[in-house]
């Protein structure tokens, strides 16, 4: 008998939680935003004003990992000893899906990405080693970033390619949101998302 009830509770919690989520669709007006706030995402981070970009991202998760370590990261990651970095595209292309949770808005939204790697050689580097380093990086991308397109001319290698990036419309917050999401770190993002958005992210 307790069996049974504990089955029937799992699966009521099951309902409950799968009723949260509504979904829904692209409607002309969050294509509209989408768009524009691609566009302008975008010049961001092509003049690479990293303060601003961040205040793109939720808050709650801004929070959680610490603004300015983030943008401390992002810098290092980007513009380092070893290779700047050039942004050269990131188009809307579709919404994917989306759904509705609590009158928040969330939706995978399908873009096409590119960006290149500016390696620099070193004072010590021979142009052979230069060159090695260099074929040694771009196998690695390509291992790396296997549904991407990895491609060397020269001394810098561009990948690009489509991605799929969470946008989340909260009009209490007022402007869209950006989120990467990534299904291996579920845990994570429960920290600061409703667990029905995550496991909906999940499937």
């Amino acid at each position: 008998m307790k069996k049974i009830i504990t089955i029937l509770f799992f699966s009521v919690s099951i309902v409950a939680l799968s009723q949260d989520i509504k979904p829904i669709e692209a409607n002309t007006e969050l294509i509209e935003k989408t768009q524009a706030f691609f566009n302008n995402y975008f010049q961001q981070i092509k003049a690479q004003n990293w303060n601003e970009l961040m205040d793109n991202m939720p808050k709650d998760f801004l929070e959680l990992v610490g603004k300015e370590s983030l943008i401390k990261q992002t810098k290092q990651a980007f513009n380092n000893e070893a290779f700047t970095t050039t942004f050269n595209a990131m188009d809307y292309k579709s919404i994917a899906s989306a759904f509705q949770h609590e009158n928040i808005i969330y939706a995978n939204v399908n873009y096409h990405n590119s960006f290149t790697f500016n390696f620099i050689q070193t004072e010590k580097q021979t142009d052979k080693e230069f060159n090695l380093y260099v074929d040694f990086m771009a196998e690695t991308f390509t291992n790396k970033f296997k549904d991407q397109k990895v491609e060397r001319n020269g001394k810098d290698i561009t990948i690009s390619g489509e991605k799929i990036i969470l946008v989340i419309d909260d009009s209490k917050v007022g402007a869209l949101k950006m989120l990467e999401f990534d299904k291996n770190m579920v845990e994570f993002y429960k920290l600061f998302l409703a667990e029905a958005v995550v496991n909906k992210l999940s499937e």
